[in-house]
């Protein structure tokens, strides 16, 4: 028989999955009578609460890595207090070091966990061991019951054709995932696959029925199909996703972009200050004719956030807030000389300020953010090449920042 012990790393914490050789029969049964004889009022917890409860320091100073015989009496009492269902764990056992050097402590509380594995022998394969290196004082914590599933599920994708592949209307594109939840015994399972198409719309959804909580066996990983074909007229990029959850509601995703042209990238724009709060995204591609003049079209999405002013706070919209906009450009050279409008779209702006009561909304014609900052790029015919440039005018509160990334990759 083997017993299991976990171990993750997150921001200071640790837990371990491993598998431990039991004990004799003969210290399994010792210790089953120290917990027989024990006194119940060792702690305070009863069965199937939820915890933590504290055992405080059980160890014989500061820096051991031993129990006292007092501690160790206390280790044993905890474990014959627990209960579950199946083969669930039925608690967890967390080794708590004050906060220091992170390797020292570690160290440290590492020995302190297998001194607590060594006491509880056999029993050892029915808890989770953790530490935390980042207390205000040692301790060991015990909590009764199953651990909760508190990692997220992973999701594998295999897009045909592949990603960044160049495609046209009529296309298809085949998505297959494996979506699985099964890092441990007690996670939740996988509870949905979808596949959606930025925009709106989906191309597939899946539901699956919860498998057996008895952690008798991982959940089973699941499997889903979605087919998209790409409309007429199609989009600069064809941006699409696969999303899996569990039943906690843990989620994992992939996004595969497939362009409509030979080249391909996002522009982002962030306008702030002066009652600015704005996020700009274009999507473009374009082909190159011989003559090194690019065939480009460009999709622009703005996204508005409340924004301050002296005594007022701004909120904008637009309408459309999702807009096709001009494109055009030249190769020159080693590099793309591009050129984007602002296209067509109306703004309202809705005032609140402190000194009225209310609102109001008027409309600024002419204001629109996808003409905001850089609206020329020069950027290396290269995939992959990056750049961001930042413009400020004016000086707060009514100066405005605006920061220009473009980004450019080339089909497959």
């Amino acid at each position: 028989m083997t017993g299991l012990i976990r171990s993750r790393r997150i921001s200071g914490r640790e837990t371990e999955t491993r598998q431990c050789t039991p004990r004799t029969a003969i210290v399994t049964a010792v210790a089953t009578m120290f917990s027989a004889l024990a006194m119940g009022g060792a702690i305070a917890q009863t069965p199937g609460t939820a915890g933590p409860i504290s055992l405080n320091e059980v160890f014989q100073d500061e820096e051991s890595g031993d129990l006292t015989p007092d501690g160790a009496q206390k280790i044993r009492d905890a474990a014959q207090r627990a209960r579950a269902q199946g083969n669930c764990p039925k608690g967890t056992f967390t080794v708590v070091v004050k906060k220091g050097d992170d390797l020292f402590q570690q160290a440290r509380a590492q020995a302190r966990r297998d001194a607590i594995l060594q006491i509880l022998g056999d029993q050892a394969r029915n808890f989770v061991t953790e530490t935390d290196i980042t207390g205000a004082r040692n301790d060991v914590r015990v909590s009764y019951g199953a651990p909760r599933d508190n990692i997220s599920p992973t999701l594998e994708v295999t897009w045909t054709p592949p990603k960044n592949t160049k495609v046209s209307h009529g296309r298809r594109i085949t998505a297959k995932a494996t979506a699985r939840d099964d890092a441990n015994r007690w996670q939740s399972g996988i509870k949905t696959i979808d596949f959606d198409v930025q925009g709106g719309g989906q191309f597939g959804f899946q539901d699956y029925p919860q498998p057996p909580q008895n952690c008798e066996n991982a959940p089973p990983l699941q499997t889903s199909d979605g087919v998209y074909t790409v409309p007429n007229p199609e989009p600069p990029i064809v941006r699409l996703r696969a999303r899996t959850r569990d039943f906690v509601g843990h989620s994992a995703q992939e996004i595969a972009e497939f362009p409509t042209g030979d080249w391909f990238g996002k522009i982002t724009k962030q306008v702030n200050g002066g009652g600015h709060n704005h996020t700009v995204t274009i999507d473009y591609t374009f082909d190159v004719d011989r003559n090194g003049t690019i065939k480009a079209r460009a999709y622009a999405r703005i996204a508005t956030q409340p924004a301050q002013i002296p005594g007022c706070t701004l909120t904008w919209t637009y309408s459309p807030s999702e807009l096709a906009i001009p494109i055009s450009g030249q190769r020159n050279g080693d590099n793309f000389e591009i050129t984007i409008q602002a296209g067509e779209t109306t703004d309202h702006i809705k005032s609140q300020c402190a000194a009225s009561t209310g609102s109001n909304t008027f409309r600024t014609p002419g204001i629109n953010p996808t003409s905001f900052g850089q609206t020329k790029f020069s950027v290396p015919a290269r995939d992959g090449e990056k750049h961001t440039a930042t413009i400020s005018a004016g000086e707060p509160p009514w100066g405005v920042k605006m920061t220009d990334t473009i980004e450019i990759h080339k089909a497959q």
